[in-house]
Order: C-alpha cells, then sequence, then structure tokens
C-alpha cells in the first residue's frame, strides 16, 4: 500500500522522518528479529492492526516496531485530529 493511500484510508497524517523510514524501509520480514528481537513492522501489519475493529479508539496509537514478539510494542500517538505524533510510546 502507498503512504498516500494509507494516510487517506485511516484519515492520518504522518510525521515527516516516520514517511520517510517507511519509504526507506518499511519494516522487516513477519518471522525475522534483530539480534536484539526487535521486530520492526512492515505497512501491511500497521495496516492490520489499524484494520480491527475499534482499534483506534482502544489504542490511538500507530504502533511500528515490536520486543520479543509483542512483548513490547512501540508506537507514535495518534492525535484526535488524525496528525501522528512525533513521540514514540511503548
Amino acid at each position: 500500500m502507498q503512504l498516500h493511500a494509507f494516510e487517506r484510508r485511516f484519515e492520518l497524517r504522518l510525521p515527516i522522518p516516520f514517511r520517510e523510514y517507511l519509504g526507506l524501509a518499511s519494516g522487516m520480514a513477519r518471522s525475522d528479529t534483530d539480534p536484539d528481537l526487535v521486530h520492526f513492522w512492515t505497512l501491511d501489519e500497521i495496516v492490520t492492526h489499524l484494520s480491527e475493529p475499534d482499534s483506534r479508539a482502544k489504542y490511538p496509537f500507530l504502533p511500528f516496531a515490536d520486543y520479543s514478539i509483542e512483548c513490547y510494542v512501540w508506537a507514535l500517538p495518534i492525535g484526535p485530529n488524525g496528525d501522528v505524533r512525533d513521540s514514540v510510546c511503548t
């Protein structure tokens, strides 16, 4: 999925550094992790999460990485108007 289509579909505005990251790397293969057990999500994995019913209401965050099979998830907060903040949360 293209970034513009992603932003339109989910009514989001991504911060420029995160857009650049997705444009360059766009995550890892589903079962891959780095040596520290961190898995960086692909855009498709992010889409799957945001497509779950009420996911944004329950979890107003855009996940982009996890540790040890989702033991911890790193995410960017989503503001009420769809602006994704450039501030990482776990």
